[in-house]
């Protein structure tokens, strides 16, 4: 009996150690699983904090493109400080977190005018244990008519033509026609800066004279046709049209019939005409040169500007006149379904006589051998007018802004100086 009741209390000491022990390890996983839920909100809210910061910074990027004098804050314009962050639609929707922004001047960085840029993101949990995250850019500010041609393809540059500024590409071609005679056809010249992203070919060819300096700018973003923006722009206070337009008359506010100077297309622009007030004609489809496009007032100081924005291709069409005079400041965005985002005189090469192009072009350029093709005209006189740099009146035009430094930094740190 005695052994029987010495095995039961041992059995049952036994028992209560081991539940005790169960209960030890039950308890350590539920604290680490605690642990570990913690941690991985913590991760998650970090995160949430990041993207918010990275959204302050795209919206800042987009507010300079449209305006490169946006600085939140300042000069009477809204501070943003706090912004909500939210994702799904309107019915149903979910701040995932805030951010703020800072923007303050910084100095040239290689040529072109740049700002520094601070955000600090935020998770969405309470304001005494909130998650802050903070990441500092330095983005280069460039007008698109600062250059007589900018594309981001390849740009092709041939015997007899002569640019009096500066030009931007990916990889830029001088193709000098040794065939030619005399020899003073074989001529290219560039009074200015060759600005390459790529490289630079044919430089050396004696026949090409360059007067400024080749340079490898900074990879640098198109800044491309904003079509939504236009339309409601249009919409507003503008001319709107839900299909094609042409207009092949004096170009003013009053007889075309925008107020805010503003044309938008959703379809083909055909357009020719003297220029009597500035405008901007902004296609969805191509934007057709018909005929001469001229200033009424011969002083560049105080002529107005023509802006043709198309978000396929700019074209002259094969029934242009032989002789044409254009002034304008030209963007061809390569939208799908056209030629890549081109400037383009439709025709055999060399069979009709004169273009004189005074203005600036910007051009896509993807996926096509040169950005720039004219050479149905035999004789190509090329202007750059430097009011569109100096004294810009073209209205609601698109600006490049890219990030060229980035960092993430402490939420606290000041913008540098």
């Amino acid at each position: 009996m005695k052994n029987s009741r010495d095995n039961n209390g041992f059995v049952l000491i036994a028992s209560i150690l081991l539940v005790l022990f169960l209960g030890i390890l039950l308890g350590t996983a539920i604290s680490r699983s605690d642990m570990q839920l913690k941690e991985s909100l913590a991760r998650l809210s970090s995160q949430k904090a990041f993207y918010a910061a990275e959204t302050g910074l795209q919206k800042a990027i987009y507010g300079i493109r449209r305006n490169p004098q946006w600085r939140p804050g300042q000069a009477g314009q809204p501070a943003i400080i706090d912004e909500p962050l939210r994702v799904g639609n309107d019915d149903v929707s979910e701040i995932l977190g805030y951010y703020s922004i800072e923007i303050q001047d910084a100095p040239v960085y290689q040529t072109f005018d740049s700002v520094w840029v601070k955000t600090i993101g935020k998770d969405p949990g309470a304001p005494a244990s909130q998650i802050t995250r903070s990441v500092l850019a330095r983005v280069i500010i460039e007008n698109p008519a600062a250059f007589f041609v900018s594309t981001m393809g390849d740009l092709h540059i041939n015997s007899g033509s002569t640019f009096d500024s500066d030009v931007l590409g990916k990889d830029i071609f001088f193709d000098v026609n040794d065939a030619l005679n005399p020899p003073n056809l074989r001529w290219i010249t560039v009074n200015g800066d060759i600005f390459y992203l790529s490289n630079v070919y044919g430089a050396d060819d004696p026949y090409v004279n360059i007067t400024g300096e080749s340079i490898n700018s900074p990879l640098i973003t198109f800044a491309g046709v904003d079509i939504d923006r236009y339309r409601t722009i249009a919409q507003d206070n503008g001319r709107y049209e839900a299909g094609d337009f042409s207009w092949n008359d004096d170009i003013n506010i009053a007889g075309v019939g925008s107020a805010n100077g503003l044309v938008f297309a959703e379809g083909d622009i055909h357009i020719s005409g003297e220029i009597q007030d500035s405008m901007l004609f902004v296609a969805g489809g191509n934007v057709y040169i018909n005929g001469d496009i001229v200033s009424s007032d011969p002083n560049p100081a105080t002529a107005p500007q023509l802006g043709l924005l198309a978000k396929k291709d700019v074209l002259i069409p094969a029934s242009a006149p032989a002789d044409i005079n254009i002034e304008a400041f030209i963007m061809a965005d390569g939208d799908t379904g056209s030629l890549g985002g081109v400037f383009l005189a439709e025709g055999p090469k060399n069979t009709k006589n004169i273009i004189n192009f005074n203005g600036a072009m910007a051009l896509r350029g993807q996926n096509v051998r040169t950005a720039a093709d004219l050479n149905v005209y035999q004789i190509r006189n090329y202007t750059y007018n430097l009011q569109l740099r100096q004294n810009r009146k073209i209205p609601f035009l698109p600006f490049i802004a890219n990030i060229v430094y980035w960092e993430e930094i402490n939420p606290q740190e000041p913008i540098p100086e």
